[in-house]
């Protein structure tokens, strides 16, 4: 859990938001947050295509489906440019 997005939010100081459906995981990441003093850190337990549509200018994924069901999942985040990055 976390993976790659808290060292990319330790690396890059910006808005970041976790979207994870497995309640132990968003858990997991709180307390990493708390332990880590992480800032500017949203942690969502929820399916990400229930996620409200926001634009995004970078969606990363960590390998939860193929990459034409996440873009498909993730379309309703997306704006005309950004950028979907597949783990």
């Amino acid at each position: 859990a976390g993976l790659p997005t808290i060292p990319l939010k330790i690396l890059h100081d910006k808005p970041w938001h976790l979207v994870d459906s497995n309640h132990k995981k968003t858990l997991f990441l709180q307390q990493v947050k708390l332990q880590l003093k992480l800032d500017n850190i949203s942690i969502h337990h929820q399916r990400i295509e229930n996620f409200p549509p926001q634009k995004f200018h970078t969606i990363v994924s960590r390998a939860f489906t193929s990459a034409k069901n996440f873009f498909e999942l993730t379309r309703h985040l997306g704006q005309a440019h950004t950028t979907w990055l597949a783990m």
